[in-house]
């Protein structure tokens, strides 16, 4: 629970619109600007911010944590393409900041991201603009990583995200299993900011997904739930609801969190003018 919970605290407060409908998922309105997060009706100051190049794609993500740290995600393009991709974090209470440089090698199927200054790398599989798995090699030496499995319907809507961790040693040791429910078709929601993949954040990096368009699902899944490490199933661990939407813009979403149950959350969103 104590690693379920660093990861909520880092990247559960974000929503927005479907890649595919970017930079235009609305007839009044641009693509996603802004991003802020309220906890109990108070700022949470942690707020994520999207530019994009003259061609409507994304061009950075800005994730403030707070006055713990900043995030941020460059991504250049030849072409089509995705080329690199630039993730840099900002300790600001250690004022640590490290900057990474990762090519992006998509082998037609299977996307690598490699730098010769980083430890390790990400291995994607992917299909239809869809994400099958998301491995992160953290330890290139010794062959350690964390992988995620996605599991879907035949309409693309997701059902399960199943959890690995594989090394020299152990291979396919299930480590968390999630299932989702009540999709709900508009507005569309994308996994790197829906509050239901909250718990999954820990196991793979949403935002990488998003820089290189892939999507995890064809509907919006608002509820979700999981079996802990004892196998023991939890019925709903984070319940969303779409509180304001204007012209098939998502303004406003509300969510809870089982194990968090004396606070309440809501996501505030801006956009762009067309």
């Amino acid at each position: 629970m104590r690693y379920q919970l660093l990861f909520l605290s880092v990247l559960l407060l974000f929503a927005s619109c479907d890649d595919s409908e970017a930079p235009f998922p609305g007839a009044a309105s641009g693509p996603l600007k802004k991003v802020e997060g309220f906890i109990n009706g108070m700022p949470s100051d942690e707020i994520t911010e999207l530019t994009y190049d003259g061609s409507g794609r994304v061009e950075s993500i800005q994730i403030t944590q707070g006055n713990f740290a900043y995030r941020t995600y460059e991504v250049a393009y030849s072409g089509e393409a995705v080329t690199t991709l630039t993730i840099t974090r900002d300790f600001i209470n250690s004022g640590t900041m490290v900057s990474e440089v990762f090519d992006v090698d998509d082998q037609g199927g299977q996307i690598i991201l490699s730098s010769p200054d980083a430890q390790g790398r990400y291995v994607l599989t992917a299909a239809d603009g869809y994400i099958n798995t998301f491995e992160d090699h953290y330890d290139r030496d010794n062959g350690y990583f964390n992988a995620a499995h996605f599991v879907r319907s035949t309409s693309n809507n997701i059902d399960t995200i199943s959890h690995f961790t594989t090394n020299a040693t152990d291979s396919n040791l299930l480590a968390w299993q999630y299932t989702f429910s009540d999709f709900a078709a508009t507005p569309s929601l994308n996994a790197a900011f829906n509050p239901a993949f909250n718990y999954a954040f820990g196991f793979y990096d949403p935002y990488i997904g998003l820089a290189l368009g892939l999507k995890v699902s064809e509907e919006a899944p608002l509820t979700s739930s999981y079996l802990d490490g004892n196998g023991t199933y939890r019925a709903v661990n984070v319940s969303a609801d779409m509180e304001e939407v204007s012209n098939g813009l998502l303004m406003k979403l509300g969510y809870s969190i089982a194990d968090l149950p004396d606070n309440t959350y809501h996501l505030e969103f801006e956009y762009y003018e067309e």
